[in-house]
């Protein structure tokens, strides 16, 4: 299906806020920033090099209480340095939390 210009089932939306997430399994939390975000799945800057294949617990918080958090377990399946100490992650979700 072609979705405004785009060959995807979903929309990406531009999200400007800020994502926490740790891996499934352990209890430290990061803190990242949401570039965009679809039905499908989330992109995000992170500070360290998450491996692909990783699941993640993600939450992302919007600063306005028009729009709800979303709370969701995905997996990592791309990844990109920016920057020494700045990765792209690309995330596929897997589930949303109530």
């Amino acid at each position: 299906m072609l979705v405004h210009g785009e060959n995807r089932d979903y929309i990406r939306m531009t999200v400007d806020c800020q994502v926490s997430w740790r891996k499934i399994g352990t209890e430290e939390v990061h803190i990242g920033n949401t570039k965009n975000l679809s039905g499908k799945g989330i992109l995000f800057l992170a500070e360290q090099e998450i491996p692909i294949g990783t699941v993640l617990e993600v939450n992302v918080s919007p600063e306005n209480d028009v729009t709800p958090p979303l709370d969701a377990t995905v997996e990592v399946v791309r990844i990109e340095i920016i920057e020494p100490g700045k990765y792209e992650i690309g995330c596929l979700i897997q589930e949303l939390k109530s």
